[in-house]
C-alpha cells in the first residue's frame, strides 16, 4: 500500500522527468530496503520463538522443582497447573537422579543443565521433564521410557539412579530416596553402567535412616520372592547367606548342589541382584534379615 502510493505520487510530481535509469535506481532502492526489512523482521521472529521456547522450557522446569520440593503437593493442583502448561506429565512417572562426569562440565556453569537437556533430546521429549538441582541432573519420564534412559546413561561416565514407577503426588520423597542414593552409595554399588535402582535405593536409606519402611526395603529388593510360589528361593537364599558356601547350604537343605545354583540362579532372574557379586549379595542379605 505504501509503496503504490509512493509510485502515484512520482508519477504526479515529477512523472515527466524521471528516466528509465532513474526508475531502475529508484527500484533498487526500493527492492533492498524491503530485503532489509524482511532480513529485521525474520531476526525478530526468530528472537521472538526463541524466548518463548526458554520461557516454556523455564516453566517446565519450574513446575518438575515443585513437585520435587512438594509446592505441588496435590493432583488436582498438578493436573490444573499441567494443563495450563500444555503437558502430560506421565503419572506414574519414573524419577530419575543422574550426577554428570567431570567430561560434562561444572554444574555452575551450566554443564548439568546442557548436559539434562542432551539426555532428554537423546531419550525423547515428548512430556518427559528435566530440571537441574544441586549439580545433579533430574528426569521425570514415563515407564515406557526407561530402557532409552538406562541405555543412554549406560553410554555416559554417570552416576545415576533410577526409581520404580511412582505417583505424581510421590515425587518429593521419590526425589530425596534417589539423591540421597547418589550422594552416598560406594563406588561399586552402581556396577558397570553405573546405575541404582530402587532396591539399591531402599537399602542406603536404611543405613543412612532416611525415609523408608522395613517393608518397602523387602517389597523393592524381595519382590517376587515374598510370594508363596517362590518361598523356597527365600529360604534358600537365607541358608545360602547363613552357610557361606553352596555346597554348605546344599546339604542343609538336603539338595543337590546343582539345584541350590539353579535356585540361586533363579535369585538373580528374579530380583536383579547376583547373589555372588558383592554390592548385590549385600543388599539381597539386608533384606533377608529383615524379611519375615
Amino acid at each position: 500500500m505504501g509503496s503504490a502510493a509512493a509510485v502515484r505520487l512520482l508519477s504526479e510530481l515529477a512523472g515527466d522527468r524521471v528516466s528509465a535509469a532513474d526508475v531502475f535506481a529508484l527500484s533498487e532502492l526500493w527492492l533492498t530496503s524491503l530485503d532489509q526489512i524482511s532480513e529485521h523482521l525474520l531476526a525478530g521472529h526468530t528472537e521472538a520463538a526463541r524466548h518463548l521456547d526458554a520461557d516454556v522450557e523455564r516453566a517446565r522446569r519450574v513446575f518438575l522443582d515443585d513437585l520435587l520440593i512438594g509446592r505441588q503437593a496435590s493432583l488436582g493442583a498438578i493436573r490444573d497447573r499441567a494443563r495450563t502448561l500444555g503437558i502430560s506429565p506421565p503419572d506414574p512417572g519414573v524419577l530419575v537422579v543422574a550426577e554428570p562426569g567431570p567430561e560434562e562440565g561444572h554444574p555452575q556453569r551450566g554443564g548439568a543443565a546442557s548436559a539434562g537437556m542432551d539426555l532428554l533430546d537423546e531419550v525423547g521429549r515428548a512430556d518427559a521433564l528435566t530440571t537441574t538441582r544441586s549439580g545433579r541432573v533430574v528426569l521425570l519420564v514415563s515407564p515406557e521410557a526407561v530402557d532409552r534412559v538406562t541405555a543412554a546413561l549406560g553410554d555416559r561416565p554417570w552416576r545415576a539412579c533410577v526409581l520404580a514407577p511412582r505417583a505424581l503426588t510421590d515425587m518429593t520423597s521419590a526425589y530425596r530416596l534417589a539423591d540421597d542414593a547418589v550422594e552416598t552409595a560406594p563406588p561399586h554399588a552402581f556396577g558397570g553402567n553405573g546405575l541404582l535402582g530402587e532396591a539399591d535405593a531402599c537399602v542406603l536409606a536404611l543405613l543412612n535412616g532416611g525415609p523408608v519402611t522395613p517393608e518397602a526395603l523387602r517389597g523393592a529388593v524381595l519382590g517376587p520372592l515374598l510370594s508363596d510360589a517362590h518361598r523356597h528361593l527365600l529360604q534358600t537364599l537365607r541358608v545360602y547367606f547363613r552357610e557361606g558356601a553352596a555346597t554348605t547350604a546344599a546339604d542343609t537343605l538336603h539338595v543337590h548342589p546343582q539345584t541350590l545354583r539353579y535356585r540361586l540362579r533363579r535369585v538373580r532372574e528374579l530380583t536383579g541382584h547376583d547373589p555372588h557379586r558383592p554390592w548385590p549379595r549385600f543388599v539381597l542379605e539386608t533384606a533377608c534379615a529383615i524379611a519375615r
